[in-house]
Order: structure tokens, then C-alpha cells, then sequence
């Protein structure tokens, strides 16, 4: 474990959260795309079969710009990897839909990071699994919770 030289709460976090996407970005985990691209592209891959994810989902799930939105789906249309059609019943809206080669590419990526996340789950109990996932989402929503109060507070001065 490494030895962390902060002293408050959010520093050690901070220290944590340095050292660990430092890894994840150094290695490189996810070769055949970059962070936003295997976001976007898992969000797809799982949507419901019955549900059509349109560009403003993808803005919405991921919390970017729409014009980051726009460029990552066009980078990714470009490789073949996701396809963009108008909605039949709605011809102002597009609907997003993962390629086979989208989804050859995706599963390819998924299942190396899933044998990482293997790598590591294989050295904690079941219990700090769920711990770790249950503090994870915690955070996650304790910091969504901040991002929609700061906006509001930016769009209210």
C-alpha cells in the first residue's frame, strides 16, 4: 500500500484517486479507444433491446459537452464503429446503434478489462468488493449531486 503523505480526509482521497488513474492512464487499458469512446459505446452496447439511445442520451449519461458529444460520435462513426439514422417516428432526433464491428471492437476491449478488474478482484473478499463498489457509487453520486448544485448556482448568477 502506498504510503500517503497527506493528512486530510480529502487529500489521502485525492492521493488515491492520482495514483490510480495515473495507472489506468499510463497503461493504456483501453487500447482500441480512447476513455470517452468505451464510455459511449458501453452505454449503447447495453441499452435495453427496446430502447433507442439518441445523442442527447449519450450527452446526458456522460455528463459532456454536446459538442465534445458530437465529436466523439463522429470519431466513432469514422471507424465504423457506431452507425447515426434518423428516427422513423421522430425525424428530428437520431438514433445510435453499435456496428458489428462496433461491437466486435467493444467486446474485444470489454473482456480485457474485465480480466484487470479479474487481476485485481482475485486479491480482495467478496465483502471489499462490495464495499469498494457500494463507496464508488456513493461518491459518484455524492459528486453528481455537487456538479448540478454548482450549475444551478452558475446559471442563477
Amino acid at each position: 500500500m502506498t504510503d500517503l503523505k497527506s493528512t486530510t480526509k480529502s487529500e489521502k482521497l485525492l492521493e488515491a484517486w492520482l495514483a490510480l488513474s495515473g495507472i489506468l492512464r499510463n497503461e493504456r487499458l483501453v487500447s482500441g479507444f480512447t476513455f470517452r469512446e468505451i464510455s459511449i459505446c458501453h452505454i449503447i452496447y447495453n441499452a435495453p433491446k427496446d430502447t433507442f439511445i439518441t445523442p442527447t442520451d449519450i450527452t446526458t449519461f456522460t455528463g459532456m459537452l454536446k459538442s465534445q458529444t458530437n465529436k466523439v460520435l463522429n470519431d466513432l462513426i469514422k471507424k465504423d464503429y457506431i452507425s447515426k439514422k434518423r428516427n422513423p417516428k421522430d425525424k428530428r432526433q437520431f438514433i445510435l446503434t453499435l456496428t458489428e464491428t462496433g461491437k466486435k471492437m467493444y467486446e474485444i476491449e470489454h473482456n480485457e478489462v474485465i480480466k484487470l478488474l479479474d487481476t485485481v478482484t482475485s486479491k480482495l473478499t467478496d465483502k471489499r468488493v462490495d464495499s469498494l463498489c457500494k463507496d464508488l457509487y456513493y461518491i459518484t453520486d455524492i459528486l453528481s449531486k455537487y456538479s448540478k448544485e454548482n450549475d444551478n448556482d452558475k446559471n442563477n448568477n
